[in-house]
């Protein structure tokens, strides 16, 4: 990896706005390669457009001899996805095998990278709970960067198999190693409901949308193959959730209709009160913020960390540091 920054292939110019809508029009105007499973992707978004073009090509293990898998809108972009169009990724996430993540931490760390939570604090809750290392952001170039080693909280009781999602990545451009489609669809289905915001569900939904159609059109052998997947990451209840919002609201071709529970009911709520500002509209959404943050984490340990925070803010208003 060297001295240089090599987990920022999509952050060539980044930090300024011109240089976001730069990158923008490349995504979309560039001609796009084979998709995942060599389907051809016609003129989905590519990284061959200048936005990339003077990205640094180094090894994915940064030196490390592990593997680095893209994730978010950088895997949807160097995939040659349609859920790359239009979108600049802000920030650049990656994942690697837990047992490599001390490791890449210090290459990151060698080439310029800082934690943007010092609290020490905040480096227990990552380091403990979560499933990434706190945030990081460039000394230099700025441009922030969450590194992953699964995808939800262990503490939430995930047990994503992180190894078959190394096993059935391809290679992709500077080393970096991109999931299969299905795992890219499973991931985004487990954050669909998980942040609460309405931002985020709004944009979940359209990258779902957009990787769902992605899928060959033979529904039936898609579906199956996404299904037993589910079934190995234990997402089944996730994907189901997410095929019917998606259906419901996008109209996503190819799926079969999928049986409501609370939840889904909860969200479909939330959606259709966009832009009110009743009493039930309020309600909804504290009932989603408030199951967001019980996916992170069980009750005991949701309750201590919120006492620690609002104590914190009591004794120290002029900080935000805290996490949560």
């Amino acid at each position: 990896m060297g001295r240089h920054a090599w987990p920022c292939p999509a952050r060539t110019g980044s930090g300024h706005p011109r240089a976001a809508g730069h990158r923008r029009r490349a995504y979309s105007a560039a001609p796009g390669p084979a998709g995942p499973g060599g389907r051809p992707d016609g003129g989905r978004a590519s990284p061959s457009g200048g936005g990339l073009a003077g990205a640094p090509r180094r090894p994915g293990s940064g030196g490390t001899g592990a593997p680095v898998l893209l994730l978010k809108g950088t895997a949807y972009l160097l995939g040659g996805l349609d859920a790359a169009q239009g979108r600049d990724p802000g920030d650049l996430d990656i994942l690697t095998p837990r047992a490599a993540l001390d490791a890449v931490e210090q290459r990151l760390l060698a080439a310029g990278w800082r934690f943007a939570k010092t609290d020490a604090y905040d480096q227990h809750y990552y380091r403990a709970w979560m499933h990434e290392l706190p945030p990081m952001s460039h000394a230099v170039r700025g441009g922030e960067l969450d590194v992953h080693h699964t995808w939800l909280p262990p503490v939430s009781g995930a047990r994503i198999d992180i190894e078959a999602v190394v096993a059935d990545s391809r290679e992709g451009l500077y080393g970096y190693r991109l999931p299969c489609l299905e795992d890219l669809i499973l991931h985004s289905a487990a954050h669909l409901f998980a942040d609460g915001a309405m931002e985020a569900l709004v944009r979940g939904l359209w990258d779902l949308d957009r990787l769902l159609r992605a899928l060959p059109s033979d529904d039936a052998a898609s579906r199956a193959r996404l299904e037993r997947r589910a079934e190995r990451h234990r997402l089944q209840r996730p994907l189901a959730r997410a095929l019917r919002a998606c259906a419901k609201y996008l109209g996503t071709p190819c799926l079969a209709p999928v049986a409501g529970d609370p939840l889904a009911a909860l969200v479909e709520a939330r959606l259709t009160s966009a832009g009110q500002r009743g009493l039930n509209a309020r309600a909804t959404q504290t009932a989603l913020l408030a199951r967001a943050h019980l996916i992170k984490m069980p009750v005991p340990l949701l309750v201590r960390h919120s006492i620690i925070k609002g104590w914190h803010t009591l004794r120290h208003p002029e900080t935000q540091s805290l996490v949560g």
